[in-house]
């Protein structure tokens, strides 16, 4: 697993900031590919839950996030939360790569899909993207590599690709 010279790595998460935001870490995975985490900070009142999806605020140039809202373009997208990150707390996300994506309906329908983002309640999940619907154009992060299990929420593995 990776690590910065001060030894945090892509699953720390602590009250004080560790590293410059928006500092990128690469992870060389299982698969012999990369995987890259990008440090952020939560926002006031946003954590985020494993598998969830986050963007920068409106007009932010920093990487203080909050929870992505459905069909947010992939330019503003940021991650994937891969550990829980309280609100007002420090930690990575992960912003290319494989990983594990929240599913936003309970149907098997992830696997070799495009995905977007769409709201389960108040978190930010994954969807099959819909060809030909104009709101989804631009929106799409990743592919589906397997499918989620029975119900929503639940975590599927997928390749991510967020640029924000």
């Amino acid at each position: 697993m990776g690590f910065t010279a001060t030894g945090i790595t892509p699953t720390t998460v602590t009250t004080t900031q560790q590293a410059p935001l928006g500092f990128q870490l690469t992870v060389p995975s299982a698969n012999g590919g990369n995987d890259v985490y990008i440090y952020v900070q939560a926002d006031t009142g946003h954590a985020l839950e494993v598998g969830e999806l986050c963007m920068r605020e409106t007009g932010a140039t920093t990487y203080i996030v909050h929870v992505a809202a459905a069909n947010t373009k992939v330019v503003r997208l940021v991650g994937v939360a891969q550990t829980a990150i309280p609100a007002e707390s420090y930690g990575f996300v992960l912003r290319s790569g494989i990983g594990s994506v929240q599913a936003s309906d309970g149907g098997a329908d992830q696997q070799d899909a495009s995905l977007v983002c769409a709201m389960n309640g108040a978190v930010a999940s994954a969807h099959a993207a819909a060809d030909g619907t104009a709101a989804q154009d631009g929106a799409r992060f990743g592919f589906g590599i397997t499918n989620a299990a029975a119900s929503a929420a639940s975590l599927f593995t997928a390749l991510i690709d967020c640029r924000g």
